[in-house]
């Protein structure tokens, strides 16, 4: 008997239809995209963040609902309207988000250093610079970018923040 003979090969696995196969097929891992999944949090009159209650209805919320994108991550945030005084706000919000999300990345002094953007689609620069709390806009998307003035790094500390 040869190595090829058809005898040796073991028989071939019954393939059947995803609708009756006899073990639950596994949901496909998601690729990654340029919008992954937001979560939403809520800011309580403390300043913390908190994962929102499924009975929170939005018709009980008077704010303002904007998405923060800080690298490749994106959070739904709700601010009162009595945390609208000034950017201030917001970034103590996204120092408080970095903090949670990225520990390794925050900086002393980093508050300092956060600039934000709106995406603004229909201007030839997308990126709107916010110079007021004014400016931001139910649902806009606020881009979170360090200024690299005055930051002193090395570069495995720059290839960490880049990679996330």
């Amino acid at each position: 008997m040869s190595a090829c003979s058809s005898s040796s090969l073991p028989p071939l696995p019954r393939l059947y239809p995803l609708s009756v196969a006899p073990h639950p097929v596994a949901p496909p891992t998601p690729s990654p995209s340029p919008s992954p999944p937001a979560t939403l949090y809520g800011r309580l009159s403390n300043g913390s963040l908190s994962a929102p209650s499924p009975t929170n209805s939005q018709c009980s919320f008077h704010g303002l609902s904007f998405l923060l994108q800080i690298g490749l991550t994106r959070e739904t945030v709700n601010l009162d309207a009595s945390d609208l005084s000034g950017l201030a706000a917001v970034k103590e919000l996204v120092c408080s988000i970095v903090d949670q999300k990225f520990p390794e990345c925050g900086f002393f002094g980093m508050y300092d250093k956060i600039l934000l953007f709106r995406h603004d689609l229909t201007s030839e620069n997308i990126l709107q610079r916010l110079s007021s709390a004014e400016d931001i806009h139910e649902g806009d998307l606020i881009e979170v970018v360090l200024s690299g003035e005055g930051l002193r790094y090395s570069l495995s500390q720059a290839l960490k923040l880049i990679a996330g």
